[in-house]
């Protein structure tokens, strides 16, 4: 059986991204796997600029952790 988890690059454990009072992100779980293709859509406000951010270590979680190998 293979270990779908070595080819696992970033993951994401209940992460939350608050800006003051604003919540922008609410407990996001995500793994994203190598050479997976994915898509972030939304509408405007919905969070998906933040997300990356957080991805890209632009940003800092509020709460949770993000691993990225």
């Amino acid at each position: 059986m293979e270990d779908k988890n070595k080819d696992l690059i970033i993951r994401v454990f209940h992460a939350y991204k608050s800006y003051g009072a604003k919540k922008a992100l609410t407990d996001i779980t995500l793994d994203i796997y190598r050479n997976e293709f994915l898509f972030i859509t939304g509408p405007s406000g919905a969070g998906k600029t933040t997300l990356l951010k957080l991805l890209y270590r632009g940003e800092e979680v509020s709460e949770g952790q993000i691993l990225v190998d």
